[in-house]
């Protein structure tokens, strides 16, 4: 595999990185507020609704 390629590999990598991050963080943002379901966020946010729920319990 070239450089090139390689660079736009570990590219990508860090953009689905960022995007996991950012959908965990907004998860957690709804989940303190405690106004919508675990379905809904998982739905909004395209996490499972088993990573939902693994991060709510971490609340508790």
């Amino acid at each position: 595999m070239d450089l090139e390629r390689e660079k736009l590999y570990a590219y990508d990598d860090g953009v689905e990185a960022g995007a996991k991050k950012k959908a965990i963080e907004t998860a957690n943002n709804l989940l303190k507020m405690n106004v919508v379901t675990i379905e809904q966020i998982a739905s909004a946010t395209s996490l499972s609704i088993e990573e939902v729920t693994s991060l709510k319990e971490t609340f508790n």
